[in-house]
């Protein structure tokens, strides 16, 4: 018969819920340089040739980018909502046992 363990490293669903929220960071620091880029770009052609282009691909970048960041914290909340379900059953299972019930 197999032992059915689970077991949870807090500090660990800590620092993914941390790092996570640190690449959501980056990818708006990321977005805010390929704009500054862009618009130099569009500048170099005189600012009129394209501009409605690169406005509607600015525009999809800009959801894209949205889409991805608001994935991205959405995965962090998943994660720190199982470290709390797992650090709250832990402590229920401690307090069972510990009672002897």
């Amino acid at each position: 018969m197999t032992d059915m363990q689970l077991r949870a490293d807090y500090g660990m669903l800590d620092q993914a819920g941390g790092d996570l929220d640190a690449q959501a960071g980056k990818v708006e620091d990321y977005r805010a340089a390929l704009k500054a880029e862009a618009a130099r770009a569009l500048g170099n052609f005189g600012g009129g040739v394209g501009s409605e282009q690169h406005s509607a691909a600015m525009a999809m970048v800009d959801q894209l980018v949205d889409e991805h960041i608001n994935n991205t914290r959405q995965q962090r909340t998943g994660v720190v909502n199982a470290n709390q379900t797992f650090q709250a059953a832990g402590s229920r299972m401690q307090s069972v046992l510990g009672s002897g019930a």
